[in-house]
């Protein structure tokens, strides 16, 4: 009987050491699928391919600039139009390219407010304005919640483990960049090659 007992309890001891050791090695499997193409941008962003979509600016621009946080003595706010600025081409300055798709005035303020609070001293700010900030029936502000709280950012394992966040990393991955806009291995935005210049009227 004490046999049959001990042998039970050996196997669930081992059953549970498996459980934990397929679970523990899930876990790390997520967060290190997500870190090697880091779509918010934490680390070194998409090291495989070297092209960063533009995947939920808002956000990974703020992991972006936390590497370096106090470091820069410009900034740059715009839209779209304004992450193909390259910012290492301001002479003089240290500049940060905040800008995000579809930027609005309201939305760099409150990045602003959230900079300064945090011993932001720039030199030189550039803003972009596009027609559509000027517009009454512009769209609410939609920054992340923590920079309208006045908070830090989720840090990475907060993010990373994550089924969601694992099947985007999984799309990018497999299906690379689709849209023409997207940021090379310096995070400094590009457009696709073979793309028409644009000739203003």
């Amino acid at each position: 009987m004490l046999e049959e007992f001990y042998w039970l309890l050996m196997k669930s001891k081992i059953f549970s050491k498996v459980i934990l050791f397929v679970t523990v090695g899930t876990v790390l499997a997520i967060f290190l699928a997500n870190s090697i193409v880091d779509p918010l941008w934490y680390f070194q962003g998409n090291i495989i391919k070297g092209e960063n979509p533009r995947y939920n600016e808002r956000f990974s621009k703020i992991n972006l600039y936390a590497k370096n946080m106090g470091q820069y003595n410009c900034f740059i706010f715009g839209s779209s139009r304004t992450t193909l600025l390259n910012e290492n081409l301001i002479e003089g300055y240290r500049c940060f390219n905040f800008s995000f798709s579809s930027g609005k005035l309201e939305e760099f303020s409150v990045y602003a407010d959230w900079l300064l609070s945090r011993s932001a001293m720039p030199e030189l700010v550039i803003v972009g304005i596009d027609d559509f900030s000027l517009m009454s029936n512009s769209k609410a502000v939609t920054v992340p919640d923590f920079i309208l709280s006045d908070k830090e950012p989720p840090g990475p394992f907060d993010s990373y483990l994550s089924l969601q966040m694992l099947k985007k990393s999984y799309q990018i991955f497999m299906e690379g960049i689709k849209k023409p806009r997207f940021y090379d291995r310096e995070f400094v935005g590009r457009v696709k090659m073979g793309l028409p210049s644009y000739v203003p009227p």
